[in-house]
């Protein structure tokens, strides 16, 4: 019986390496494909959106201006948690290697 078992021994660490290196590679996979999306519009979408206020304020348009104050006044009077929120979806849209990277 030892015996059969040495000998299986063998198989069994190759197909535990083979499961290994296809979750290797699903993993990579996952993480270019998110690479991928982050490289697209997300992050212009996501820059206007956190900058609007600031930007507004300073076009001469008084359309602008009064939304950008309307902007600032809600980003001030917005509770924490708020932004927490802000920020988690940020970083699920970026990848956290790409927030982190300077």
């Amino acid at each position: 019986m030892a015996l059969a078992l040495v000998k299986l021994l063998p198989t069994l660490v190759g197909w535990i390496g083979q499961k290994v290196s296809v979750g290797t590679e699903k993993a990579r996979a996952a993480i270019e494909k998110q690479a991928a999306i982050a490289d697209g519009w997300a992050p212009q979408i996501i820059v206007l959106f956190w900058f609007y206020p600031f930007i507004a304020a300073y076009i001469p348009v008084e359309a602008l201006q009064v939304s950008a104050a309307a902007g600032l006044k809600m980003l001030k009077d917005a509770p924490d948690w708020h932004f927490e929120i802000l920020a988690g979806i940020t970083v699920a849209v970026l990848g956290v290697k790409r927030v982190r990277r300077k």
